[in-house]
């Protein structure tokens, strides 16, 4: 009966389901899977089969990685703090710093603090100079956590005959959600900057489909950092426009950047708000403390737990699977990247070639190449202070059926 159809499709719309596997290579996220709107669960994330092909570093693209000490590039590998030139690892091009340098946090070995069915927690020293150019004793945690979110929305009600007025319903919509939670000081003054690294595919990891068929919308977003010709920002912040214009739904590729080589995103886009200009020594604009000692190791120091303390950046969703995914964060700003430097040399999951725009990533984080722009949100961190920055990751499904070009 029509009765009993509406009550399946209501039990397929609650059938909400996230799996995460993390690894303690370089917190790396190796697996995330969620369904497809046929109820079928697949990894969305880019990644290998082993633990070996991650170490691997000349081959490595990030995958899933936690990077730093500082995210994204350093102009020219160097930068000064309190009159002191420093000299970092120059592994982009052989010119800047890229995620941290040779021996980033994606190659260290995590220690496992903490761990339950919805959450686990890691912790890494970076210690003084291990890094080249990052001075002082660095202690980093990250805590990735699953939940089940319940939304109250608003949707039309469904007439049981032509003669029945228009009227409305309240219903619960759910979706499953990823949050990455970090936290580090030091003893000394060094500059920080973390950020999670996953190459995304909506449709599925062994799908290969070009990212460029996502269709994307960056709410809160109206700017982006200009950059030259070797993807360092200009100090220029600009309004988005034209290519950077996500301002409502489009495909991805619906317009590229000009002058880009290869084709594709790599810009950091800055989120408008309270966060906008945050320090790293200040804490997020919303947060709220947990006050229950058994609930985190972390009580006596603010948190973000839940998306709605955070602000709302990014949204995707791959019309060929209806998966959707919504990114909310607390941090200045995100990388956005649509993987153009994979060529289909790079042997990924399952044995599939991961050719240009199989992935791509929402980098949140404070802006590339801070530490060289007095302008830009403070990246360095003082001693005493305490490096904060949350992201979540919410999934779910759009069942209907709407033409983008």
């Amino acid at each position: 009966s029509e009765s009993e159809e509406e009550e399946e499709e209501e039990e397929k719309e609650e059938d909400v389901r996230i799996e995460v596997d993390i690894s303690t290579f370089g917190a790396a996220i190796v697996a995330l899977r969620v369904p497809n709107k046929l109820g079928d669960d697949e990894d969305v994330v880019l990644g290998f089969d082993s633990v070996d092909e991650y170490a691997r570093v000349d081959d490595h693209p990030y995958f899933g990685a936690v990077v730093g000490r500082v995210a994204n590039r350093i102009k020219h590998g160097k930068y000064a703090l309190d009159g002191v030139e420093y000299t970092c690892d120059r592994n982009d091009g052989d010119k800047h710093t890229l995620h941290g340098g040779l021996e980033g946090l994606d190659v260290k070995r995590w220690t496992l603090k903490n761990l339950s069915e919805s959450h686990v927690e890691l912790s890494v020293l970076s210690g003084d100079l291990e890094q080249n150019g990052f001075p002082g004793n660095c202690w980093i945690s990250v805590v990735y956590r699953v939940r089940i979110i319940e939304r109250a929305k608003i949707r039309e009600r469904k007439k049981k005959s032509i003669l029945e007025a228009p009227s409305c319903e309240l219903y619960v919509e759910k979706y499953a959600s990823l949050t990455c939670e970090f936290k580090a000081t030091a003893d000394s003054k060094t500059p920080i900057c973390l950020a999670q690294h996953s190459y995304f595919n909506l449709s599925g990891c062994d799908s290969n489909e070009d990212v460029g068929h996502h269709l994307a919308e960056f709410p809160n977003v109206s700017k982006y950092l200009v950059l030259d010709d070797e993807n360092i920002p200009t100090g220029e912040i600009r309004e988005c426009h034209e290519a950077f214009d996500f301002s409502e739904k489009r495909l991805v590729f619906a317009t590229l950047p000009p002058m880009c080589t290869p084709l594709g995103f790599d810009h950091n886009f800055c989120i408008d708000g309270d966060n906008f200009s945050r320090s790293v020594n200040s804490r997020p604009k919303s947060h709220f403390v947990v006050e229950d000692a058994t609930y985190s190791p972390h009580a006596n120091t603010p948190t973000t737990r839940f998306d709605e303390s955070l602000t709302h950046c990014a949204s995707f969703e791959s019309t060929s699977s209806g998966r959707t995914m919504d990114v909310y964060t607390d941090a200045p700003g995100f990388q956005f990247y649509t993987g153009n430097f994979l060529d289909g040399t790079t042997r990924g999951k399952n044995n599939i070639m991961y050719d240009a725009h199989a992935g791509f990533c929402v980098e949140t984080q404070w802006w590339p190449n801070a530490v060289n722009e007095k302008d830009f949100p403070d990246s360095v961190l003082e001693v005493g202070q305490t490096y904060v920055h949350n992201t979540c990751y919410e999934f779910g499904l759009n069942k209907t059926k709407k033409l983008y070009v």
